[in-house]
């Protein structure tokens, strides 16, 4: 829901269709509420298959997200432009480029754009936001 109102106002502007994804919802990290939630989000990203009681391993939230871009990229658009959360959006990334992890995560400014290129042998991962001071 707050991927679609940050987007809002750009798809209105620009009278571009929106098309809403639930394989593009926020992760779950856990289905109660968590102290610690820094910490047990750091570990997922050490161990990709860790996931606590009612919420989304790495793995899984990754694979979700990869299956939706898979869906994008099979139809015969040349560009499209996918909207999500940060945790997800650096577990696409990752999918791309294994560099990014939780130390890339908290580093993401809100919102942050980053463009994804990808030809028949490799992907190309770059950030194009540039805040504003």
């Amino acid at each position: 829901m707050r991927a679609q109102q940050s987007v809002a106002p750009f798809v209105q502007g620009n009278n571009i269709p929106l098309t809403v994804d639930n394989r593009l919802s926020e992760r779950v990290l856990s289905g109660s509420n968590m102290d610690n939630w820094l910490d047990c989000l750091r570990k997922t990203f050490d161990d990709f298959d860790l996931s606590f009681d009612g919420g989304e391993s790495s793995k899984h939230a990754m694979e979700r997200v990869v299956h939706a871009i898979d869906d994008f990229v099979s139809t015969e658009t040349t560009c499209n432009a996918v909207v999500t959360h940060g945790n997800l959006m650096i577990l696409l990334l990752r999918h791309f480029d294994a560099r990014f992890g939780f130390d890339e995560w908290a580093r993401l400014s809100n919102p942050d754009v980053f463009l994804v290129s990808v030809d028949e042998n490799e992907a190309t991962v770059q950030r194009v936001w540039r805040e504003v001071i």
